[in-house]
């Protein structure tokens, strides 16, 4: 029960937007205690953060109602959720207000900016105790008599009296004055306003929008850069995390309301902080664990759904942001270049992903294999603009996907981004896909290739080929990368049936007298005469159609 006989305290869920809420502002809170023991009484930033703290309060009331803490020995509450765990040190907020008794503090929707001031005034105030102090916290907050902040002491505090005891939190602004006279107009007042003079024309109006708009994005710059120059004072993790947090949130939160500008000035004011060398040495990692958890999913969601409909203004800006972000932002990055968008837009994504991909090619590698295969497919032609060993390394791990069409598009994309040996691409001359054995035997055909050559060979001794039309393209790619050392392999693969009567139209026959004719060397030039003189005729024909074939195509 507190000081005013009520038992009952507002009751929140421990998880859900209203704690996550309560924990933004409780850090606000801290920031703005933290921010009036560092500077003098009335100093812009620590005015600043009482203002920002005002506000957010402000509009938190007006959603859920009393923002109320309970501090006990090592944590604050705000209804079922903790806003604060672990032991606090002298001077600060929590320590302050358990050791002078503060079991719980309430700000009731309509607390002003000038009843906040005050209030944490007399926190700082009495945050250090002196050798001799003079009167106490507790004494102090009842002389203020908030209207609309109340508090609970500890019955140990025995500085009081009797009716201060009595009158703790239960001060009483009294009756509300009788305005209803203003409604008669003094005789000696002068003649009344006419009401048309006050109404704005549309761009009188439009213009006090603009000022309005201007004033407000200002605020919110100086606010974030007075928070990110704040980072440079404190030495204490706490108080960097407290920053940070606070950060955090307002990053999410101009995500959500489509301010881009304002998420961008934290990001690049973070990124030149931990590359300038004027920061302690504990916040760097903590402004990489920032990095990373604004890079998330759940935080990037706002973006990730407004993004089709993005003007060229945000786009610029996001384009600018994505580059601060951690590879990890690579997901969702991924969802969104696979939806239905402009080409600038893509080209954005694009840039994004590859600049990203650069910084930890392993994070892209992770998102291929786990990725479905239509964000696969899409990604594929971004891994050629790379065009670093990594990318061909993901395109190889492609080529060896499940699904049919990825696997074509990773092995042409391959092909053209490079020209791989023979030994990395040889294994796809199996596959399924009649489109990607033709593919493979089309480059290994390109050049005069020993290995190539060499494992064209094996493959066709082994009879892994089968007997269709593949063997055959199999035969005439050996003509185009083959020598004079494939030479006796495809004499014996012509000469071996001589007898026998369907020999002609063997795939074998037929592919040995190809491969010889496309081989530009003696051998196997001597090869085909002597089959051309064969006491078979249908030795003499085929070889007779295999060079007339050849001299039409190369006439074509």
């Amino acid at each position: 029960m507190d000081i005013k006989g009520r038992t009952n305290r507002p009751e929140r869920p421990a998880s859900g937007k209203a704690a996550d809420e309560a924990r933004t502002i409780f850090a606000y809170l801290l920031l703005a205690c933290k921010n009036l023991s560092l500077y003098p009484e009335g100093h812009a930033i620590g005015m600043n953060s009482i203002r920002h703290f005002h506000a957010r309060l402000t509009e938190y009331t007006r959603q859920y109602g009393a923002f109320r803490i309970e501090v006990e020995r090592t944590r604050v509450v705000c209804g079922a959720a903790e806003v604060f765990a672990g032991p606090s040190e002298e001077g600060s907020l929590p320590f302050t207000l358990f050791r002078d008794g503060i079991r719980w503090l309430e700000f009731e929707r309509g607390a002003t900016l000038e009843e906040v001031q005050e209030l944490l005034s007399i926190i700082n105030r009495y945050s250090i105790l002196a050798a001799e102090p003079e009167g106490d916290i507790v004494t102090a907050l009842w002389e203020a008599r908030f209207e609309h902040i109340r508090y609970e002491a500890a019955d140990f505090f025995f500085g009081l009296s009797a009716e201060q005891t009595a009158t703790v939190s239960t001060f009483d602004a009294g009756p509300k004055l009788d305005t209803s006279h203003t409604d008669r107009m003094d005789p000696d007042s002068g003649p009344p306003i006419d009401p048309s003079v006050l109404i704005l024309s549309s761009d009188e109006l439009e213009e006090l929008k603009t000022m309005i708009s201007d004033e407000e994005a200002a605020s919110a710059s100086a606010h974030l850069r007075m928070l990110l120059d704040s980072l440079l004072f404190y030495e204490e993790e706490a108080d960097l995390k407290i920053i940070l947090t606070v950060l955090k949130n307002e990053f999410a939160l101009f995500l959500v309301r489509g301010e881009y500008d304002s998420a961008l000035i934290i990001v690049e004011g973070l990124h030149y902080l931990a590359r300038s060398g004027r920061i302690i040495s504990r916040l760097k990692p903590l402004i990489d664990v920032f990095i990373f958890t604004i890079s998330d999913f759940s935080t990037l969601k706002p973006v990730y759904e407004a993004w089709p409909y993005l003007s060229l203004g945000h786009l610029r800006t996001l384009s600018r942001l994505f580059h601060f972000l951690d590879p990890c932002a690579l997901e969702t990055l991924a969802r969104m270049i696979v939806m239905q968008q402009p080409p600038q837009h893509e080209q954005i994504l694009e840039e994004a992903i590859i600049a990203l991909s650069g910084q930890n090619p392993s994070v892209l590698k992770s998102l291929l294999n786990k990725a479905d295969d239509r964000i696969v497919a899409r990604l594929i032609p971004v891994l050629t603009k790379l065009n670093t060993e990594e990318a061909i390394e993901f395109l190889l791990a492609m080529c060896r996907k499940p699904a049919v069409f990825v696997r074509r598009l990773a092995l042409r994309a391959l092909l053209k981004l490079s020209a791989p040996p023979a030994g990395k691409i040889f294994d796809f001359i199996g596959d399924e896909d009649a489109d990607i054995r033709r593919l493979v035997l089309r480059q290994l055909g390109r050049v005069r290739d020993s290995a190539a050559e060499t494992l064209l060979v094996t493959y066709l001794e082994e009879g892994a080929a089968g007997s269709g039309s593949h063997l055959l393209e199999c035969y005439r790619t050996l003509g185009k990368c083959g020598s004079e050392r494939s030479v006796a392999f495809l004499k014996k693969k012509l000469m071996r049936r001589r007898w026998y009567p369907g020999a002609a139209k063997s795939p074998e026959c037929l592919g040995a007298a190809e491969a010889l004719a496309g081989m530009d060397n003696p051998q196997a030039r001597q090869v085909l005469d002597a089959a051309a003189k064969s006491l078979f005729p249908w030795m003499r024909r085929l070889v007779a159609r295999t060079i007339r074939n050849r001299k039409q195509g190369e006439t074509r």
